[in-house]
Formats: C-alpha cells, structure tokens, sequence
C-alpha cells in the first residue's frame, strides 16, 4: 500500500515527464514498437502508468470479501478487519488522485491533437490546470456568418480550435485559433442578436473579443454555467491570496507601530532611540522605577514638534519599506513557481 500510494503521489511528476519525453522521436518509435509487440494488452503508457490507482479500489473489494467470509474467531480476522480499515483511508486518497491522474491523461490527449500554428509558446500541461468540457461551437465572424470551431473549458481559460480530420490516420487534430484566459474576462449575452443562442467573450485589452453560438439554448446555459463557477473560483482564489498578503502586511504595520513606540520611550525616558538588531534590543540596564517611567512614557508621550515630524517620517518610510519587500517576496516567490513549472516541463 505504502508503495502504492508512492507511484499514486508521483503520477503528476510522471505524466508531466512523460510528455516532455514525447518530443523525441527514438522515444515515440520505442513506444509503437513496444505496444504493437504487445498485441493489445496495452494500448498507451499513461494507460500503463494510472494501472496501480486503479488497482487500489479492487483490493478494496477483495479483502471486504474475505473479511466477510472469515469467521470473527479465526486468527486472521483482527488483520483483515485492520486491513480493511487502511484500505479504505488509501482508497479514498486514491479516489481522489485517480479524479486527477484522468484529468492530466485528458489534458495530455489534447496536447497530443492540438496543432499549433500562432501560439508555439501554448503548453496546456500544468498542474494546476484542471478539464471542464469541449464540445462544438460557432465562432460568428463578419455579422452573422459562421464558422466550426471546436471549443474546450478549463478553469483558467478557454481555447478555441478548428477540427482538422485525418482520414488515412482515421484522427482528429485540433488547430490552434484563440486562448481566452477567464482571469480577466467579460460575458456579454447580446440581445436582439440576428444569430440565436449565443454570447460573446472579451478578455484584457490586447485579447480579441470572441463570439459563439451554440446549437440550443440548453447548450448556452450549460456553457455559461460552466463558465461562471469557473470565473467564481478565480475570484475567489484571488479574494484569498489577497486577504494573505494584506494580513501579513498589516501584522508587519503593527510590528512597526510598536518599535515606533520603543523608539519613542527612548527618547522620551532616555534621551535616545532603542534599536532592535537580530531579536537584541539594546538600551541602557532599566531600574523597577525605570520600568514605571517607561509605563507612564507609553500612555502620554510629549516629544518636541521636530521630534513628533521626525518619528512619523521614520513610521512612514518602514511602514512603506515594509510593504516593499513584502511587494517583492510574493513577485519572487511567483517567479520562482513559474521557473519551476517552465522547467518540469522542458525536463531540466
């Protein structure tokens, strides 16, 4: 089990090295040539590799059996019982790595078809992307004429493709049209529109407006459904990670506020600022009636005018300095997932 779950945490890392292995072509022809010798008891290696996840849910099965058909006196029914019950906490972690092991093995397939023509930077393989549904649109160009397109969801964007047919391979290729990222765009249903069941996607300024129709009015539905929980997420993701960043920084706004307030009794009881270095405050050795002068100095600080518009100045040049390097750190930070994506992907 413990093995198995290994292989089941791996498979992101495993499919994600698989495609970049994909892009040679001494790979490609071991592969066919390793499948054809196999005469059909294997069809593809992400078939192979999502094997274990789908074996879990079995042993499941068969030691619920045997546990029911063992007698509760026998020597092996407390390890049965107990195995059962470690089965089932596998189970249901593997039940949801399973959910996205397809996913990735869907996303693959559509990387696999996609023929891309405008945008060769577009890698849909990303762990973080998830499949919603594709199916076939109208893209309206010029007025009211169309145009077959082949649209898929996912939930941080649209992409829009023109089904190419390959009848000697018998496949399906998609060609690259248009990527729509939902983090940034707008829904509009226009009315009275000379052409039915249809609504219209703009994303930033650079990205071009694209308007579909769908065959039936329960077929928009179901697209604008989808694409409004999608859209919702996001908000609600980025709603999160803000609250975060303002959290962290109003904690550090507060720290501020009470270093501040030791810079202040400084001036006030001794006669200069205390300054904190590595967690060591360094000030002069402080009396019981020292303590009372710095109790009293917290509540009613009398600084000269000069004194009161130089402390706030300091207060607002660390308040904003603070804000900077928090500023920074999520930049690196978001820099540094990238990279990190950028290279599984290329394999480095």
């Amino acid at each position: 089990v413990s093995t198995q779950s290994t292989g089941v945490k791996n498979f992101d890392d495993a499919i994600t090295r698989l495609n970049v292995c994909k892009q040679n072509s001494d790979f490609n022809d071991f592969c066919q040539t390793t499948f054809r010798a196999l005469k059909g008891k294997a069809f593809d290696l992400p078939s192979l590799l999502i094997t274990p996840v789908q074996r879990i849910p079995r042993y499941n099965l068969l030691i619920a059996e045997l546990l029911k058909h063992t007698w509760s006196d026998h020597k092996d029914y407390r390890s049965l019982n107990e195995a059962l019950i470690k089965m089932k906490d596998t189970a249901s972690f593997v039940n949801n790595r399973a959910t996205e092991a397809e996913n990735i093995k869907k996303i693959i397939a559509i990387q696999d078809r996609l023929v891309k023509k405008q945008d060769d930077d577009l890698k849909l393989i990303d762990p973080q992307r998830r499949y919603i549904r594709e199916g076939e649109v109208s893209q309206i160009v010029k007025g009211s004429s169309k145009k077959s397109r082949w649209m898929i969801l996912f939930n941080d964007m649209v992409l829009l493709t023109k089904k190419e047919t390959s009848l000697w391979r018998n496949t399906m290729k998609l060609e690259y049209i248009a990527k729509i990222p939902l983090k940034d765009v707008l829904i509009i249903c226009p009315e009275n529109s000379p052409v039915p069941y249809c609504f219209e996607l703009r994303g930033g300024r650079n990205q071009k407006p694209v308007r579909v129709a769908l065959p039936s009015e329960e077929e928009k539905q179901n697209w604008l459904s989808d694409l409004k929980a999608q859209i919702d997420q996001i908000v609600d993701k980025n709603k999160f990670y803000e609250g975060k960043k303002n959290a962290v920084a109003q904690k550090k706004a507060e720290l501020a506020k009470v270093t501040l307030a030791e810079q202040y009794v400084g001036l006030r009881v001794h006669g200069r600022r205390t300054t904190t270095v590595g967690g060591t405050t360094s000030s002069a050795e402080l009396s019981p009636s020292d303590d009372q002068r710095r109790e009293f100095a917290r509540k009613r600080i009398n600084l000269l005018p000069h004194q009161k518009l130089t402390a706030q100045k300091e207060a607002q040049e660390s308040l904003i300095k603070m804000l900077e390097e928090e500023k920074a750190k999520n930049e690196q930070m978001e820099k540094e997932k990238k990279e990190k994506t950028r290279a599984s992907i290329r394999g480095d």
